[in-house]
């Protein structure tokens, strides 16, 4: 049954009501235009990442990345004040699900190949010889970290910012050589530090919604002025890694889509139909043309652009296979085109060699499709599904979120007020899956104890020095011992909360 409130469908069961009827009623624009505008963004970072010069340019790969940024920013404000309200653990949850599946799946692709290229070399490949080297160079620890945070996301970004050498890592200058190699190098997925930046925002976002449009502009323009004392200070201009990997100069660009989106009205009056075809008609020029622009200032112009653009952009995000499709590619061509960069050129190549870039674009759109329709599409069912349980598992109206309060949904006065309670007075069954996510109280013993047990594997530690033979296995004994003391005390509460619960469902 579809809902009356129709419109941008983030889940289909869980609608909300289209933007584009708030912002140009009157107004039909091609149902695939963001889907487009997602791809293509995501098409001249492959085409960047080809590293061949004899092609001709498309937009610089940084500034469709900081582009993406703006996207996700309006985006969160969106399903935030549409969907989710104060319900920040099923927003979380939604964005984990959203982000980390696919993220492990093409980690561990890259990770085949690597390892198959080793084998077929008869030597560790590319990245896996770094790990081995620091690993026999004593920096254990290091290459700890390094895992911990690639299977985190969150700091996944600080590698970026550092060399390696032999004594160790070394904190990158703003100009001159470094020394040794980047940091960077040792990331499985290379790119992925962009994908950190976007995980670290929708933690805080929940937070940021609750600012004030002054505070905003003021964290903005902080964040904005860090991001020109780098360009300035450094030799290398607008390619300095202090300004482009570090996310309190980036922070700008997801507060920028933010209040894009909190203050749409008032975009869309300066941005009447006509101007905003003009101004996308600009922008396509300039992600063609960008080489041929001016360097000093062509990025200040297509934020702007970009900026005024989003509302309009995202009003296009109706019920359309095409630009469900072209938006659903964006990210899996950004991750798994650097897999296909390595398949692409054989077990010899080497770092930085020249490809073809509309090659690399092709296969990794095809591969992007089969990951979309096989894969993604299933998990987002799935995910669809278990975000509608939870929001339909609404507590009494007098207990309030833990975080926040609870807060009606917002919606134009055409649509009127409808509180998040109401969206189903008859919920499913929920799994066990879902009801210990429902549990107040998280499994972290377990998890803090798994994480220990992992840390301890990758890289033990020498708790009793082993002065007799066999004396090391008390180390071993205590690890797992703590491991499973954590592990039975959340067992414990988990079952005492489920007969708790059981016997309130059914009343003696």
């Amino acid at each position: 049954m579809q809902d009356p409130r129709h419109g941008v469908h983030e889940f289909p069961a869980l609608s909300c009501p289209p933007l584009h009827a708030t912002i140009y009623p009157h107004k039909e624009f091609p149902g695939e235009l963001m889907g487009l505008f997602r791809y293509l963004l995501a098409a001249a970072v492959v085409w960047t990442h080809a590293h061949n010069p004899s092609y001709p340019g498309l937009l610089n790969a940084g500034v469709a990345v900081t582009s993406f940024f703006m996207i996700s920013g309006f985006y969160m404000g969106l399903i935030l004040e549409t969907k989710y309200g104060s319900h920040t653990r099923v927003f979380y949850l939604s964005r984990f699900l959203r982000i980390y599946p696919l993220y492990y799946l093409t980690l561990a692709f890259a990770l085949a190949i690597l390892v198959a290229a080793s084998l077929w070399q008869g030597n560790w490949a590319d990245r896996l010889a770094f790990y081995a080297h620091a690993w026999d160079a004593g920096h254990g620890f290091l290459v700890s970290l390094l895992v911990l945070v690639q299977m985190a996301l969150v700091g996944i970004d600080l590698p970026c910012l550092f060399s390696y050498t032999e004594t160790g890592p070394r904190l990158l200058p703003l100009g001159g050589d470094f020394g040794g190699i980047l940091l960077e190098r040792m990331l499985v997925l290379p790119q992925a530090w962009t994908i950190g930046f976007e995980v670290l925002f929708y933690l805080c976002v929940p937070w940021i919604r609750r600012w004030r449009t002054k505070t905003l502009l003021l964290v903005a323009a902080f964040s904005f002025a860090l991001k020109m004392v780098f360009r300035i200070l450094s030799p290398e201009g607008e390619s300095s890694k202090w300004e482009y990997q570090f996310f309190p100069p980036q922070c700008v660009f997801f507060l920028l889509g933010f209040l894009a989106y909190r203050h749409r009205e008032w975009i869309s009056g300066k941005m009447p139909p006509a101007r905003l075809l003009a101004g996308l008609l600009v922008l396509l020029g300039m992600f063609f043309a960008w080489p041929q622009l001016p360097a000093a200032g062509t990025d200040l112009v297509w934020w702007g652009l970009v900026f005024f653009a989003l509302p309009g952009l995202f009003q296009a995000t109706r019920s359309s296979r095409l630009d469900s499709l072209l938006g659903s590619l964006s990210y899996p061509l950004y991750l798994i085109h650097v897999p296909i960069r390595w398949l692409l050129l054989g077990p010899g190549g080497s770092y930085g060699a020249a490809l073809s870039p509309l090659l690399l674009l092709l296969v990794s759109t095809l591969a992007s499709v089969g990951l979309a329709l096989v894969f993604e599409n299933r998990l987002e069912s799935w995910r669809a599904r278990s975000v509608q349980r939870l929001l339909s598992l609404q507590r009494p109206a007098n207990q309030e979120n833990f975080l926040f309060p609870r807060a009606p949904l917002k919606t134009t006065a055409s649509h009127g007020t409808r509180p998040y309670s109401d969206i189903s007075m008859n919920p499913p069954r929920p799994s066990p899956v879902l009801l210990t996510f429902r549990y107040r109280k998280w499994p972290t013993g377990t998890l803090l104890g798994a994480f220990l047990g992992v840390a301890y594997l990758v890289n033990p530690l020498d708790l009793i020095p082993d002065a007799l033979p066999g004396i090391g296995i008390i180390d071993d004994a205590f690890v797992f011992g703590v491991f499973l003391t954590l592990l039975s005390r959340d067992v414990k509460k988990y079952l005492t909360w489920r007969n708790a619960k059981g016997e309130s469902n059914h009343p003696s």
